[in-house]
């Protein structure tokens, strides 16, 4: 992997310029960003054209004082980038990494928080995505994270299953639970598109079989692909080629490429089930599982390798109470917040 800086002109088409206008909305809103304040821009070539311009053409309207890399032959996600770019995020207050593999469970990521610096991660996202991305009602979607980010964290323990196969069961990381609705606070990282609740569950605490079968990052399913799973490893693959391709990807960074990295809940309605996971993994009332880096997300695995499979219809339960089945969530607290967000789509 290696950096280039190019020059690129942010001359915009009329659609192109609508976007821009809600981007510069959300940048105002959602992360708090202020006027010239140190922004960091990171892509790659096959989005220099679009997604890139449209970012730079609303930083420009915030700050002058913008460091723009592009990231170059990056192989697969939570690979890390080059000294030379962790060192810029560390000065940022905004990152903005939009990329096609994702950065955020890297040290860019991690050192984007550092002195209370916001990143926005966004692997894979084309246009149509951001502009679904930048039309979400992320007060209905905060109003639904925060009721489950909070049913989290007073949980012990958690149990997936699906009729596709899966049962699974964790230790919930109660200090590690993370709502992402769009309004990033100093020191976090988020999706755009935003809409999980999330967390590293206990080290060596998952244990059981999970079955990938709605979307995979870095891939396409062919077949689902069953995970049998042991004290938190991944101990055996099956399904089709996916599935073999996952397990060379995990094994080739030995056991802490096989180990549990994250589990987190979809709650974006706008989002759908396709190959892109970045969306997919936002889908209302989807779980997915990832393997690899948990360091950026409160854990104490540090691997340069993050991969996320998805549970399309899941039933979860937390501390034996269902809280999610046939995509309708129950059993939350939703005082304060909006009350017809526990009904299904």
């Amino acid at each position: 992997m290696h950096l280039s800086q190019p020059a690129i002109s942010t001359n915009t088409t009329p659609e192109i310029k609508k976007l821009v206008d809600l981007a510069k909305m959300f940048l105002a809103t959602n992360l708090a960003l202020k006027p010239n304040k140190p922004i960091l821009l990171v892509t790659v070539p096959e989005m220099l054209e679009l997604e890139a311009v449209l970012w730079l053409s609303a930083i420009r309207e915030f700050s002058d004082s913008l460091e723009f890399f592009c990231v170059h032959d990056m192989q697969h996600s939570g690979e890390e980038p080059p000294e030379e770019l962790i060192k810029v995020a560390n000065k940022a207050q905004l990152t903005i990494l939009q990329t096609t593999h994702s950065l955020t469970h890297t040290q860019v990521g991690k050192q984007a928080l550092f002195g209370g610096g916001r990143a926005l991660s966004l692997p894979g996202a084309d246009m149509e995505l951001i502009k679904l991305a930048l039309q979400t009602d992320y007060v209905a979607l905060r109003a639904l994270g925060t009721a489950l980010e909070q049913k989290l964290k007073v949980g012990k323990t958690m149990q997936i299953s699906s009729a596709q196969g899966t049962n699974l069961t964790a230790a919930i990381r109660q200090k590690g639970i993370e709502a992402e609705t769009g309004f990033l606070r100093a020191g976090e990282i988020g999706n755009l598109p935003s809409g999980e609740v999330f967390f590293a569950p206990i080290l060596g605490s998952t244990n059981g079989t999970l079955v990938i079968d709605g979307s995979i990052a870095d891939d396409v399913l062919d077949k689902p692909i069953s995970i049998e799973i042991i004290d938190g490893i991944a101990t055996k693959f099956s399904g089709g080629e996916a599935a073999y391709r996952l397990e060379k990807k995990l094994t080739h960074f030995g056991k802490k490429g096989l180990t549990v990295a994250e589990i987190g809940i979809g709650t974006n309605k706008n989002a759908k089930i396709t190959n892109n996971l970045l969306e997919a993994e936002k889908a209302f009332g989807t779980v997915h599982v990832a393997f690899g880096n948990s360091s950026a997300i409160g854990g104490e695995n540090n691997v340069p390798i993050h991969i996320d499979g998805l549970v399309s219809e899941p039933t979860v339960w937390v501390n034996d109470e269902v809280i999610l089945e046939n995509k309708i969530f129950i059993n939350l607290n939703f005082d304060n917040y909006l009350p017809a967000l526990s009904h299904s789509m």
